[in-house]
């Protein structure tokens, strides 16, 4: 009797393409009428905010603003005046792989900005922006997962691969006050820093606990600068339908737009100020199914048909906390500090490799140091440092794993100043994981015919050659693995090369 087969499929969503794209925009801003000329611009910045990701066939397109903020030098040389606006930009990449109604995940920054003083009434202002993206796409797996025969054997393997089943975003707001210093009275730029996260997932939930530091810069009647800071606690509970704290998971923050204004109140004169976030969660599981990869029959000629499947495994994320301790010096072109406006830092990752069985990583933490100076056409200066790490993470890392950053976030910036030097301080997070792909050739579908009978031996003498397996001996000779094992009273996983075996044959 011929064999009889029963197919079966899986539906996995899998990581098919990570990306980014760039863009260019830029704008003429014109001072205000209310605003006296500028003399000298002091700074930009801006942030860049996705607002919304389109992919269609072969193309992710990836649409936001940059929210700017610009402080110059009045045409009087005392003081400082400030600027806020929004620019949108647009960018594509073109992604082979690509189809409409795949999962997105975006997020985007302002890698350079450059400012240009055309005139006292018209400064103009140029951003690039990169976007990050990754796309996940679901993939059917189809193979023969029974067959049914008594003269049927199969040699099965189980795999497993990873499926991405929570990937969605939510926003919350942060609304507070803090008090405005004395002398205050014009309200220059606000900003928004998470500076420290904690996450627990739950049945269906994240729970999301930390804090946030807003930092407020002012300016007093005589328009000199004045700055103040303050730190929230924040807890937020986020729904994520199907997640769970079994799963691998990837939570990430973004700060979106900041807003406030001073206003007077019982409490006296006080900025209030709201500010978005933006939680990004993905997260996965493994799934396993067992399928043949190979198939013969020892009384019917069965004729497999194959085809080849690739998983990607992801190991186990290992987190590590690099810590940044650096004393630098202020560069001599640039004025003394009278008080700290804001420390940003923020890590970038030059390579991630495997080394020693090990995960090397190398990088640097990119330090914005923000502050006030007493000169007084100077008013706000900023200073970069680039400040290098190196970090070992991963024990044993199997050999052609790809190892990779899977998240690497600043946290707690902070810095003392003696004279010129500054100790700068604060702690990399990094994760870092390995992903193993593993291709496999399985059965997807047979065809079979009834053996023709033939006068052969009952038993065949074989000596095992070089290469050979029980499976592929049995296979040849339309034999049983479990009879060969009980005539030869062996191993099937122990023969070894010129071993003497009998091969019985029905």
């Amino acid at each position: 009797m011929l064999p009889e087969i029963k197919k079966s499929s899986i539906v996995i969503n899998e990581a098919v393409y990570e990306g980014s794209c760039q863009s260019v925009c830029q704008t003429d801003i014109i001072v205000p009428d209310s605003m006296p000329d500028a003399l000298k611009v002091l700074q930009a910045e801006g942030r860049a905010i996705t607002e919304g990701v389109t992919v269609t066939s072969g193309k992710v397109s990836v649409r936001g603003k940059v929210v700017y903020n610009l402080l110059y030098v009045p045409d009087n040389a005392k003081g400082v005046k400030s600027i806020s606006g929004e620019m949108p930009f647009t960018c594509s990449e073109n992604v082979k792989d690509a189809k409409e109604g795949m999962m997105v995940s975006s997020q985007s920054e302002v890698t350079h900005m450059e400012i240009q003083l055309l005139n006292s009434r018209k400064i103009s202002l140029k951003a690039i922006t990169e976007s990050d993206f990754s796309l996940a796409g679901k993939r059917e797996i189809q193979y023969v997962s029974e067959v049914k025969g008594e003269d049927v054997q199969t040699r099965e393997k189980t795999m497993q691969g990873e499926n991405t089943t929570v990937f969605t975003q939510g926003f919350f707001n942060i609304s507070n006050s803090m008090p405005v210093p004395s002398g205050g009275e014009t309200l220059l730029k606000l900003d928004a820093e998470i500076t420290s996260r904690d996450i627990k997932v739950i049945s269906n939930k994240v729970v999301a606990k930390g804090e946030i530091t807003v930092f407020a810069l002012f300016s007093d009647s005589e328009d000199r600068p004045l700055c103040e800071k303050t730190v929230i606690p924040f807890t937020e509970i986020q729904s994520a339908d199907g997640i769970n704290e079994k799963m691998s998971y990837d939570i990430k923050f973004f700060v979106g737009n900041t807003s406030g204004s001073i206003a007077d109140t019982e409490k006296g004169r006080e900025v209030k100020f709201d500010v978005n976030i933006k939680i990004q969660i993905t997260a996965g599981e493994k799934v396993s199914f067992t399928a043949p990869c190979d198939i013969y029959g020892t009384k019917c000629c069965i004729t497999p048909t194959t085809g080849n499947i690739s998983l990607k495994n992801k190991g186990m994320p290992y987190s590590s906390k690099v810590e940044i301790r650096e004393i630098v010096t202020l560069a001599d072109d640039m004025p003394e500090i009278s008080k700290i406006y804001k420390l940003s830092m923020k890590p970038h990752i030059n390579s991630c490799k495997a080394e020693k069985g090990n995960i090397k990583t190398e990088g640097s933490a990119i330090c914005t140091l923000t502050y006030i100076s007493d000169k007084e056409d100077s008013g706000v200066q900023t200073a970069v440092f680039e400040i290098p790490f190196s970090n070992i993470s991963g024990e044993s890392v199997e050999e052609g794993c790809k190892v990779m950053v899977k998240s690497v976030e600043g946290e707690k910036a902070d810095c003392s100043i003696s004279g010129r030097n500054i100790e700068l301080r604060g702690n990399i997070n990094l994760i870092t994981m390995t992903e193993k792909e593993e291709k496999v050739s399985v059965v997807t579908d047979i065809s079979a015919t009834e053996e023709e009978e033939k006068d052969i031996p009952v038993v065949v003498l074989y000596f095992v050659q070089k290469g050979d397996d029980i499976w592929n001996i049995a296979k040849r000779y339309h034999s049983k693995i479990s009879d060969i094992e009980q005539i030869n009273k062996i191993d099937g996983d122990n023969i070894k090369e010129g071993m003497m075996l009998l091969i019985p044959k029905k």
